[in-house]
């Protein structure tokens, strides 16, 4: 049938948009067994044809069951990507009504479903999601809730096995997959998400890929500015991280050594207001760690003003001595100078600051 026109089919077979999937049962017969090959022979490359054109064919299949589908189109688990691109065509400029319209609401669809009739995609490259996909920079949460369903309760494994290993996927291809994320809340976030608290660091590292040649921008494109998220919203996104350990924190952010004040300002907000204990809950306990670590943590705070301090700590006057040996660990051995480099110079800083402080 490759040569024989969609217009020539529709002169065949007329406007097929109100028969029933059952009705196509009964006249074609179960086409489970019917390999992609037969299917290709029987209705040529479709690739020019329009969704327009489709929706003529097949009518409205927004209450089709996943079942009657798999009945329809069999097991689609090994059917390679480059077939089902000659199959449906380039669905780049298809719109995500349109596919709503085609494929209904797959809310209460299973993720062994779509697996069953995607196949594994774990080596589908992203260029080849993108040209199934086309550019979702403009596709509204909601629209993605419609289409995903309420992804909660889908847990990290089942995401791994449908994305496949994330690690070496850049992270430019990661905003021409999902477009810019600035102006998508938190609340939508953790919708999309669900709640992450007991997702380990390492099942994140899978996820992200290893974070540490990622620009502070390119963290800002990805996450928006944090400014105005409160601390329980990142416990919320973060989980406690009390017991993941400094090199994991590296490994995470990279090296901070060259982010400015006014980065980190933007990146985590005014924390005048954020309590000891959240300090404690979200940095766990510092004892421990080396004043190199906290070098390289933080960078060398040389030139970082009194008046920053006071911005980044907040007003220490009623932190106990208890609670700062806690936090900072037993100074006892940390030299003069060490304490010089972590500071600066203290020399012209007024009795008044070191009070305030």
């Amino acid at each position: 049938m490759t040569d024989v026109s969609h217009e020539d089919m529709v002169n065949h077979c007329g406007d097929m948009t109100d028969v029933s999937h059952e009705d196509l049962i009964n006249h074609c017969g179960d086409m489970t067994d019917v390999s992609h090959e037969d299917m290709a022979n029987h209705c040529g490359d479709m690739t020019d044809v329009s969704h327009e054109d489709m929706i003529n064919h097949c009518g409205d299949m927004t209450d089709v069951s996943h079942e009657d589908m798999i009945n329809h189109c069999s097991d689609m688990t090994d059917v390679s990507h480059e077939d089902m691109v000659n199959h449906c065509g380039d669905m780049t400029d298809v719109s995500h009504e349109d596919m709503v319209n085609q494929c209904g609401d797959m809310t209460d669809v299973s993720h062994e479903d779509m697996v069953n009739h995607c196949g594994d995609m774990t080596d589908v490259s992203n260029e080849d999601l993108i040209n199934q996909c086309s550019d979702m920079t403009d596709v509204s949460h909601e629209d993605m809730v419609n289409h995903c369903g309420d992804m909660t309760d889908v847990s990290h494994e089942d995401m791994v096995n449908h994305y496949g290993d994330m690690t070496d996927v850049s992270h430019e291809d990661i905003i021409n997959h999902y477009g810019d994320m600035t102006d998508v809340s938190h609340e939508d976030m953790v919708n999309h998400c669900g709640d992450i608290t007991d997702v380990s660091h390492e099942d994140m590292v899978n996820h992200c890929g290893d974070l540490t040649d990622v620009s502070h921008e390119d963290m800002a494109n990805h996450c928006g500015d944090m400014t105005d998220v409160s601390h329980g919203d990142l416990i919320n996104h973060c989980g406690d991280i009390t017991d993941v350990s400094h090199e994991d924190m590296a490994n995470h952010c990279g090296d901070m050594t060259d982010v400015s004040h006014e980065d980190l300002i933007n990146h985590c907000g005014d924390m005048t207001d954020v309590s000891h204990e959240d300090l404690i809950n979200h940095c766990g306990d510092m004892t421990d760690v080396s004043h190199e670590d906290m070098v390289n943590h933080c960078g060398d705070m040389t030139d970082v003003s009194h008046e920053d301090i006071i911005n980044h700590y907040g007003d220490m006057t009623d932190v106990s001595h208890e609670d700062m040996v806690n936090h900072y660990g037993d100074m006892t051995d940390v030299s003069h100078e060490d304490i010089i480099n972590h500071y600066g110079d203290m020399t012209d800083v007024s009795h008044e600051d070191m009070v305030n402080h």
